[in-house]
């Protein structure tokens, strides 16, 4: 339990992380679609690169600029 407890705070850590610079990036956001808009990002590139058919440099690419734009053009 103390392991998962420990995960789920850096896990909270890491997407306030990203959510100062997302904040920075994009001022107009509201905290409630910077956060859809993170963890949309998070899913798509922590589950996608098992499951895509490109070679990993490919998926790689496709997928920054996927999460490029889910981020910042919305």
């Amino acid at each position: 339990m103390e392991v998962n407890r420990r995960v789920r705070g850096l896990q909270r850590e890491y997407v306030q992380i990203w959510d100062g610079v997302l904040a920075r990036v994009c001022p107009d956001l509201t905290e409630p679609e910077r956060q859809v808009r993170l963890l949309g990002t998070f899913g798509l590139l922590n589950s996608t690169p098992y499951s895509a058919p490109a070679t990993q440099a490919d998926a790689g690419r496709i997928l920054a600029a996927m999460a490029l734009r889910a981020l910042v053009e919305g």
